[in-house]
């Protein structure tokens, strides 16, 4: 005799079996909404794709020489030469991501205007290298313009039609030196063919630009693998990145010349300037010296004599060595007050 129980599994089994015809059917008979969905879907990443700006890195690696003392027993220590390297580190980040440096970097790619394409349905696209017109600016000229995005459209040949968001609408003449406001400047063609239906450009002032480059820019040090800098900068235009990390790691490097060539002068220069000090000083004592034997008619110095011209010399040496220190921290004192690059400031030895 069967056991009820097992007729009432079965039926769950069969009821819990998914019943595709029945949502194929289901599917078959909505087929308009499925469609409607798919082209939705299909429209929304092609917008997507088309109109998103892809984001390019631009990579480069930098060795640090290291300078060793043969004179320095705390070198020998590894937890030393490890703090030491890691504070190295430390101060060459400090120094690539100054200020002042990557103005230096602006300056040497004579990068002033940022110009931007508009297409259809809103596209923009920042442009490098690739501007329709050139904006040459006279250096005496007001600065209101600055930081300002302007409109530039095509009127016809000889003439654009120059705009912004503050009210101003104006046509102008190409390749006419021009006067706004007291804004003089020149607009002239480049060429170039125009791919976008209308332009826009915004002249920076140098701190602007540096600020926006310096933003972009990450300056990493991997203290496992060294004395090794890693500098990356990221934005629209791979070319435009690129050509800037690679100026600015040149920047970095003349910087560093630069410093060590100041140091070497400055050397020279204090070495110099304490022989010239040194020879007058033996020439004077010299001078003494003779006279003291011509009044005293001596020709050779008795034992007492000599231990007094000891002491004199001795007290000679002392004055010379008090001088030299003094025209060192005069030297400091003019340095610091003229704010030079306080790692061109050389230490002499006879300085405790």
């Amino acid at each position: 005799m069967d056991n009820p129980n097992n007729f009432q599994n079965i039926f769950e089994q069969e009821d819990t079996r998914i019943n595709f015809r029945k949502y194929f059917f289901l599917v078959l008979k909505n087929w308009y909404w499925f469609l409607f969905a798919l082209g939705i879907a299909v429209s929304i990443a092609y917008l997507v794709n088309r109109y998103t700006l892809p984001q390019y890195v631009a990579k480069a690696t930098m060795l640090l020489e290291q300078e060793e003392n043969p004179n320095d027993f705390l070198g020998e220590f590894r937890s030393i030469r490890f703090l030491r390297r890691k504070t190295e580190l430390a101060n060459e980040l400090a120094k690539l991501n100054a200020f002042s440096l990557h103005q230096r970097t602006i300056d040497s790619l004579g990068w002033k205007i940022e110009w931007t394409g508009h297409g259809r349905f809103l596209r923009k696209r920042p442009l490098y290298n690739a501007n329709p017109y050139h904006i040459i600016m006279d250096s005496i000229s007001a600065d209101w313009y600055l930081n300002v995005p302007f409109m530039i459209d095509d009127v016809d040949e000889n003439q654009v039609r120059l705009s912004n968001e503050h009210g101003m609408d104006t046509i102008i003449q190409v390749n006419k030196p021009l006067n706004l406001n007291n804004w003089k400047f020149r607009v002239e063609t480049t060429g170039s063919s125009r791919s976008y239906s209308a332009y826009s450009f915004t002249i920076y002032s140098k701190n602007s630009l540096a600020g926006i480059q310096r933003s972009k820019v990450s300056c990493t040090a991997n203290e496992e693998q060294g004395a090794v800098i890693t500098v990356t900068s990221q934005g629209y235009i791979f070319e435009k990145e690129r050509d800037y990390v690679n100026q600015l790691c040149e920047i970095y490097i003349e910087a560093g010349l630069e410093r060590k060539r100041m140091t070497a002068d400055n050397t020279l220069e204090f070495i110099d300037e304490q022989i010239a000090i040194i020879q007058d000083s033996v020439q004077r004592a010299e001078k003494r010296m003779l006279a003291f034997q011509l009044n005293n008619e001596l020709i050779d110095l008795s034992k007492e004599g000599e231990m007094a011209y000891d002491k004199l010399q001795a007290f000679y040496e002392q004055k010379l060595n008090l001088k030299l220190q003094l025209n060192y921290f005069n030297y400091l004192v003019k340095y610091i007050e003229d704010k030079n690059d306080p790692q061109a400031i050389i230490v002499p030895a006879l300085v405790d």
